[in-house]
C-alpha cells in the first residue's frame, strides 16, 4: 500500500505539474493576449487622434467647398450676363450692318448723281470753252470791222477833205 500511494502522490504530482504547465501556457497566451489588447488600445487612441484630425480636413474640405460652390454661382451669373450682352451686342451688330447697307445704297446714288454732274460740268465746261471761243472769234472779227470802219471813215474823211 505504501508503494500503491506513492504512486498515486506521483501520479497526482505529475498531474499537478502537466496541470501547471498546461495553465503556465495558457497564462503565457493571457499575457500575450493582454499586451497585444494593451497595444491594440494604445492604437486605437492614436487612431482616434488620426480620426480627430480626418474630420477636422473633412469639415475643412467641406468649408472649400461651399466657397468654390458660391464662385461657380457668381461666374455662372456673370456667364449669364455676358451671354445677355453678347446677344445684345450681335442686335447692335445687325442693326449697324443694316445701316451700313443703307449707308452703302445712299452712296451709291450720291455716287451716279455725282457721275451725272460731273458729266453735266464737263458739258458745260465744254460750251463755255466753245462760247467763248466763238465770242473770241466774233471779238476778233468786232476788232477787225472797227478797224475797217476806222479804217474806210479815215478815207472818206480823206476823200471829203481832197474834194
Amino acid at each position: 500500500m505504501a508503494e500503491d500511494s506513492d504512486n498515486a502522490v506521483h501520479a497526482l504530482l505529475r498531474e499537478i505539474r502537466d496541470k501547471q504547465e498546461e495553465h503556465s501556457g495558457k497564462l503565457g497566451l493571457v499575457e500575450t493576449v493582454a499586451q497585444s489588447v494593451a497595444e491594440l488600445h494604445e492604437d486605437m487612441r492614436g487612431m482616434r487622434g488620426e480620426v480627430q484630425d480626418l474630420r477636422a480636413n473633412v469639415q475643412d474640405l467641406r468649408a472649400d467647398v461651399k466657397s468654390i460652390r458660391s464662385e461657380l454661382e457668381v461666374v455662372h451669373a456673370d456667364s449669364h450676363d455676358t451671354r445677355g450682352e453678347i446677344h445684345q451686342m450681335r442686335g447692335d451688330i445687325r442693326d449697324l450692318q443694316a445701316d451700313s447697307k443703307e449707308v452703302r445704297k445712299v452712296v451709291g446714288s450720291h455716287s451716279q448723281r455725282f457721275d451725272f454732274l460731273d458729266e453735266r460740268v464737263e458739258m458745260l465746261r465744254e460750251g463755255t470753252l466753245t462760247a467763248i471761243g466763238f465770242a473770241a472769234n466774233a471779238s476778233e472779227s468786232n476788232r477787225k470791222l472797227k478797224e475797217q470802219i476806222a479804217d474806210l471813215t479815215k478815207r472818206v474823211e480823206k476823200l471829203e477833205r481832197g474834194k
